[in-house]
């Protein structure tokens, strides 16, 4: 009996010293800053997140993301959906960072805000040979179809100005492919991005023209994390993007792939 109680006991003994030891190397994890692993997600949005003949990831944003985990030193996967879906699991799982994501009032407080990327001019856009002339506001625009991306804040602020006629589409290139079809009188973006989807299908840049510049969506696109990540994970990235923007590395990235993508806005 007395043994049976002795090899108890001392299972006992063993479980607390395992526990214990777990328990030291997690605190040592933390104290060490030994690396995490980080759920990222985005879309592919040319110049910003471009799929490279090699079927890889790239774009401007993608490699400031990349600049930014070698800083940190922390495993991180990217997963490229349907915007709907990538927004979805940022809002709705912990520790996610998205990117690139439109800074808006309505999104304040549904991120936390890692660094700007970009300044957006997005602007209603329109086939030159359309109807459209000397057109000062969207209001001369709302019984118009329009084509707008699942999810996007540009959906959400053309709903809100109650526009007629809103095809809801899975991505931006179906707005383009739609637009040239003429099975929409209109679409949203910034020239930045339009450009490269337009060539892309070997259609003309020059046969588009912008209507009308819609204010509140030109903003800045950022880099954020789901608003239950970890605010001691989220201070990290925040001083590591800080830290990439102080010694210009952003900067050099805008400028090396950028260049590649400009085009002259004309109306």
């Amino acid at each position: 009996m007395s043994s049976i109680l002795l090899i108890f006991h001392g299972s006992n003994i063993v479980k607390k010293l395992k526990l214990l030891a777990v328990g030291l190397s997690l605190f040592l994890c933390s104290w060490l800053g030994v690396a995490e692993k980080i759920s990222v997600v985005t879309e592919y949005l040319p110049p910003y997140q471009v799929k490279n003949d090699d079927s890889s990831l790239g774009g401007i944003s993608t490699e400031i993301v990349k600049a930014l985990f070698k800083l940190t030193k922390d495993d991180f996967e990217i997963k490229v959906m349907p915007w709907a879906r990538s927004y979805h699991q940022a809002l709705t799982q912990k520790n996610t960072l998205i990117y690139s994501l439109s800074r808006t009032k309505e999104r304040e407080n549904l991120f936390y805000w890692v660094g700007d990327i970009y300044s957006e001019h997005i602007y209603i856009w329109a086939l030159k040979s359309s109807k459209f002339k000397n057109i000062n506001n969207i209001e001369q625009l709302k019984a118009n179809s329009i084509g707008l991306v699942r999810q996007s804040y540009a959906q959400q602020y053309i709903e809100n100005e109650n526009f007629s006629n809103i095809y809801t589409l899975v991505n931006d290139d179906q707005s383009v492919q739609m637009l040239f079809a003429k099975r929409v009188d209109l679409i949203i973006g910034d020239a930045l991005t339009l450009a490269p989807r337009v060539k892309k299908y070997h259609l003309d840049f020059d046969q588009m023209k912008p209507l009308v510049e819609i204010k509140p969506l030109s903003v800045d696109l950022y880099l954020a994390f789901n608003h239950n990540s970890e605010q001691a994970l989220v201070n990290r990235y925040k001083k590591a993007f800080a830290q990439l923007k102080h010694v210009g590395r952003i900067a050099q990235i805008l400028e090396e792939l950028s260049s590649r993508y400009s085009v002259e806005v004309t109306r």
